[in-house]
């Protein structure tokens, strides 16, 4: 799909916009993974979907500056894509807090019970959730978070998960990113081939276990990260095959997004 067409009809919300389905013209001759076709979007959700990433600042900053004096933000680029219980142990143990894992998570989530609702959606997410949407691409979510605080979370913005024929949360699995468990489980439920899946990620961690699971990924780089741990030179088949710095930047031309409609028959039930 050329990136003006596709550009143009996502700012205007034209729903007249042909896709090109890679038969004939210039680019049907591409070969390897950028011919693969993209029948699903599987998408990260802190810092990807929802605005949360100050909210678990506020959250952890209190726990470590009232047990310790120390800054959250030392390791703030650790704790991106990982789950509840692996966060709680790199906190812990870089800090050297007096609390279990379970102790410091208890008071974490009654911080961000607290702080959560008021998240607000990433800027210029909502209209390219629309936007595959609109092209009959069915989407899921792949997100760390517990059950109960993706509840929290999805709460108040009814609109944008109704987008959504899959939810897959850390609690559904068993290893957190960057394993690929989560990412493959969320394809299994959209009952789509992992090779035809794109991942939108703002953590390393989840762009790692993306590529693990064989999909392509694209990364909305976090503030926290350096851009080079997107893309490490000793890892080449682990790059993000697009960094983005916002939503606006998405390059359409990267990738050969389906025209068929048959690939939402078996994705339609929302969760």
């Amino acid at each position: 799909m050329r990136r003006d067409v596709a550009g143009a009809a996502l700012r205007s919300g034209s729903e007249s916009v042909e896709l090109d389905d890679g038969e004939g013209g210039g680019d049907s001759g591409m070969r390897g993974e950028e011919e693969r076709e993209i029948r699903a979007v599987i998408w990260d959700m802190d810092g990807t979907l929802l605005d949360t990433e100050p909210l678990y600042l506020e959250a952890e900053g209190a726990i470590v500056t009232r047990l310790c004096g120390g800054d959250i933000r030392e390791i703030t680029h650790r704790l991106l894509g990982t789950t509840a219980t692996d966060s709680a142990r790199i906190v812990i143990d870089h800090f050297r807090l007096p609390l279990t894992p379970e102790e410091y998570l208890e008071e974490r989530f009654e911080r961000l019970s607290e702080l959560c609702p008021r998240a607000k959606t990433m800027p210029g997410v909502e209209r390219l959730v629309e936007f595959f949407s609109s092209r009959g691409i069915p989407q899921a979510v792949a997100t760390s978070s517990p059950r109960e605080l993706l509840r929290i979370k999805r709460e108040p913005h009814p609109a944008l998960f109704a987008h959504f024929a899959a939810i897959v949360c850390g609690d559904d699995v068993v290893r957190g990113k960057p394993d690929p468990e989560i990412f493959l489980l969320a394809a299994q439920r959209l009952h789509i081939a992992p090779e035809h899946c794109l991942v939108f990620e703002d953590a390393p961690a989840g762009v790692r276990g993306a590529k693990l699971a064989g999909m392509r990924a694209v990364a909305l780089v976090n503030e926290h990260v350096d851009r080079r741990a997107y893309a490490p030179d000793f890892q080449q088949e682990l790059h993000a095959d697009q960094l983005l710095s916002t939503f606006a930047d998405f390059d359409f031309d990267m990738f050969h997004l389906t025209t068929s409609a048959s690939c939402t028959s078996k994705a339609t039930a929302r969760t």
